[in-house]
């Protein structure tokens, strides 16, 4: 197994994996021919499995002989390897030795995927490979966490505030002007920044009405990652890397096109574990609790129940799926706003049993706090406003808002079937909207996905 990751502050700096195969597990395989360690970037494996003198696979396509899998299409970048003749430590029962990763040139919050491995010739005389456990990490990941637990470094000061100034600087180099899809909002909103690696960015202000200390929050939504789509994998890595110069980043569901072990590999890789002290959060969305998603296999039913999908989601998340509480502290250490993240993606969008009781007490606990509530889900919730019965969407710039005479759709906010209608039948939908409806003194903004369109109501 690869025992743990360090920084490595001798000499160079570098990120070094530490791996420790257990000696009687070694003498149990036939004819080793080598053992070591491979590692690739994380990004540039696009977070998918690595293996020893194979290119990662970039795109997939049917497969020919089996109609009922893939076979690799292209194939990218193939993991470096290190064989492991320097060994750090050995006793009676382990053997260590490690992998160091050097030239990292200030790039600290480059994440590595590492793996420890043995070649061996089995009885059949065919080469076979197994593996350890893929380990993932970044020196500023290391650096950060241990800082957060009370470590006192100079050098982990360095990384962190090396990684902090690039990324404010990099999201500060605005390219381009998009559009800003925002009229009449009670929010103060910036037009899109159009970012050189296709990243746009809006800045929203809220005025909370509350005397706090400033926070920024990440939101992003609706990425539709999967496993053999290239671009959708881009999208995702372009969006996390800069999450970490907010004081939290929210995304509000369908990461995933659809719920498949790919999928989850992928959400964990690219998402999860990419989190620093508790970074992103996570809310579900519609399309993690669907098996599949090609038209033409769509009528199948499902072999996972709604349970069983919530356990294979969670095995995942960053966050308790069905729930999640969380206050954000200002620099000064004082309560500064509270998040919470709601559950309303899977079908019917209806809630877990037990929301609306639990989200008020999180809004009794803001209120003694004195401070606001942000709340977070992916299906959004009708306004039941009079003046929002024709919301004209146009499909322009990624969809926002149009006009009488350009328009794509018209969207009315008192009846529009696929958003939460607060006169619905189910008791839990009912108490939710209902808990909300009554704390808009406490409540200053709700964030959804779902929709893909960039409007306010």
């Amino acid at each position: 197994m690869i025992e743990e990751a360090q920084i490595r502050d001798s000499d160079e700096l570098g990120l070094r994996f530490i791996v420790n195969q257990n000696k009687s597990e070694i003498a149990n395989i036939p004819n080793i021919q080598e053992y070591g360690t491979i590692t690739l970037p994380t990004d540039i494996a696009g977070g998918r499995e690595i293996f020893l003198d194979e290119g990662v696979v970039v795109t997939w396509k049917w497969d020919e002989k089996n109609i009922n899998d893939f076979s690799a299409a292209t194939r990218g970048e193939t993991p470096v390897k290190v064989i492991a003749n320097n060994i750090l430590e050995e006793d009676e029962t382990n053997i260590k030795y490690t992998l160091c990763i050097t030239g990292v040139e200030e790039e600290y919050d480059t994440f590595y995927t590492a793996k420890g491995y043995i070649k061996f010739i089995d009885e059949n005389g065919v080469t076979r490979v197994i593996y350890t456990d893929a380990a993932q990490t970044s020196i500023y990941k290391i650096a950060a966490e241990a800082v957060a637990n009370g470590e006192e470094s100079d050098v982990y000061d360095s990384i962190i505030e090396t990684v902090k100034t690039e990324r404010e600087n990099y999201v500060n180099s605005v390219t381009a002007d998009v559009k800003n899809t925002y009229q009449n909002s009670t929010t103060v909103t910036d037009e899109f920044a159009a970012l050189s690696n296709g990243l746009r960015l809006r800045t929203m202000s809220i005025n909370t009405g509350y005397n706090l200390e400033k926070t920024e929050i990440g939101w992003l939504s609706d990425v539709h990652r999967n496993y053999i789509n290239e671009s959708s994998i881009n999208r995702i890595i372009s969006a996390i890397k800069y999450t970490n110069i907010f004081d939290k980043t929210i995304v509000t569901g369908d990461m995933v096109d659809y719920q498949s072990w790919g999928s989850l590999y992928l959400t964990n890789n690219l998402i999860t574990r990419k989190s620093v002290n508790g970074s992103i959060l996570m809310t579900s969305g519609n399309h993690e609790f669907s098996e599949s998603c090609q038209p033409d296999i769509s009528g199948l039913p499902d072999v996972y129940t709604v349970e069983e999908k919530y356990q294979r989601l969670q095995s995942v998340w960053a966050n308790d799926i069905k729930y999640h509480e969380e206050i954000v502290y200002a620099e000064s250490g004082k309560e500064n706003v509270m998040l919470v993240l709601l559950d309303n993606g899977r079908e019917s969008k209806l809630y877990p049993e037990g929301t609306a009781i639990k989200l008020q007490a999180s809004i009794d606990k803001a209120k003694s706090l004195g401070i606001p509530v942000l709340l977070f889900q992916h299906v959004p919730m009708l306004t039941m406003n009079p003046n929002e019965t024709k919301l004209y969407v146009s499909d322009a710039y990624a969809y926002g808002y149009g006009t009488p005479e350009n328009y794509d759709d018209v969207y009315d906010m008192t009846t529009k079937s696929s958003y939460i209608n607060p006169n619905s039948s189910n008791e839990e939908i009912s108490a939710v909207c209902k808990v909300i409806r009554q704390n808009p003194d406490v409540i200053k903004g709700m964030f959804n996905g779902h929709e893909h369109i960039n409007f306010y109501s």
